[in-house]
């Protein structure tokens, strides 16, 4: 896997403390994911924590704002898909600011 996959121009480097969301079809492809970014991070010389990186869920959006992050496997199939896009936009983002990979 290539050490830039999960890089993008506009989200290139990550702030100091900055959170990562991970909008994942359900837990097991988002843990999956959590150890191939952070193996990927570390190979490039990036700090990270294991808490740095959430996986979206409703109930634990609330109080962040401007979100970005990674869209992996099923996540368009999600019961509460809807319901996240809404969130998102209540919490100044959107879907589009989540950037689309493979597991």
């Amino acid at each position: 896997m290539p050490v830039d996959k999960y890089r993008d121009k506009e989200y290139g480097v990550r702030k100091m403390n900055e959170r990562i969301f991970v909008i994942a079809g359900n837990f097991n492809q988002f843990r999956l994911f959590r150890i191939t970014l952070i193996n990927t991070m570390i190979e490039q010389g990036n700090d990270v924590r294991v808490n740095d990186i959430i996986y979206v869920a409703e109930h634990n959006m609330y109080g962040c704002d401007d979100m970005w992050g990674y869209k992996v496997g099923t996540w368009q199939e999600r019961k509460d898909i809807d319901n996240i896009c809404l969130m998102l936009m209540s919490r100044r983002s959107s879907i589009d600011n989540f950037i689309e990979v493979e597991l």
